[in-house]
């Protein structure tokens, strides 16, 4: 069942662009005491947790419902985050969710076991996260925010042949 869920939860963010997931081996149950809720800690540095929790509803997953997200905001100071990563790893989260570099990297600081998805990470593999993004492997996966130029150019120039001038911030 874990694993399921967790596979559902890598399309659901495909589609939505939030995020990307990966899948844990387990039983089938959720904790010792056979509990099918799903246990998904969730940590930002800040963030964009309101469309990670509006996507799951969507898809029948509904915090208190199905699945209990325990929520934590590290406040912008990244001190907070080993914590806060500590505490998911100690309560045996199923998956732990981090929106961020900083929040993805404490994450994987504190457990190889723990399936992690990231967002908002910019370069996962300069990050330490993954040793190639095309293939994760590991217990940790997820989507890049990063944008690249060259696919940019390519567009404008398919959308607007005639381009003179670009501006960029």
């Amino acid at each position: 069942k874990k694993k399921r869920f967790a596979l559902l939860l890598a399309l659901v963010m495909v589609l939505t662009g939030v995020l990307a997931g990966c899948g844990s081996g387990g039983d089938g149950e959720s904790g010792e005491s056979g509990d099918s809720t799903i246990k998904i800690g969730l940590v930002q540095l800040v963030g964009i947790r309101e469309s990670i929790i509006s996507q799951l509803e969507e898809d029948g997953y509904t915090d208190g419902v199905n699945v209990t997200i325990d929520y934590q905001n590290a406040q912008n100071e990244q001190a907070n985050l080993k914590t806060i990563c500590q505490n998911f790893v100690a309560d045996e989260s199923d998956i732990i969710i981090a929106i961020s570099t900083p929040a993805a990297q404490a994450a994987y600081g504190e457990t190889k076991d723990i399936p992690i998805i990231f967002s908002a990470v910019t370069d996962p593999v300069a990050a330490g996260l993954v040793e190639d993004f095309d293939a994760p492997g590991g217990n940790i996966t997820g989507t890049s925010d990063l944008v690249s130029a060259d696919r940019i150019m390519e567009l404008a120039r398919q959308i607007t042949p005639d381009i003179k001038t670009i501006g960029a911030l």
